[in-house]
């Protein structure tokens, strides 16, 4: 099955981007530095040159861990980069619309 496609398109105002609705009336305040598509509902964004993470359509986060990467969901997942040798680990991951 196809993931629901948005009622929100991202605009740009003075270098910042948010998220706007068919009719035109501003959902998420112009407050990112770079953001993705939504599918299914949810999208990836970036704020002020430091990690990436993923909103809801409200502008709520999906979880509180961010990336220093992040792609648009395909196929009910994104994925991610995350570089932290100081904890053991680094290089590419998924995540799904749960935030698992």
């Amino acid at each position: 099955m196809a993931p629901k496609a948005s009622r929100l398109q991202a605009f740009e105002q003075l270098g910042r981007f948010g998220f706007k609705n068919a009719q035109g009336a501003t959902v998420i305040e112009a407050g990112f530095e770079a953001v993705g598509q939504f599918v299914g509902g949810l999208t990836w964004v970036k704020m002020d040159h430091k990690r990436y993470y993923f909103i809801d359509e409200l502008g709520q986060p999906l979880m509180a861990y961010t990336f220093d990467r992040a792609y648009d969901f395909s196929e009910g997942r994104a994925r991610v980069k995350d570089v932290a040798p100081s904890r053991g680990y680094q290089g590419y991951g998924y995540v799904d619309s749960t935030g698992t």
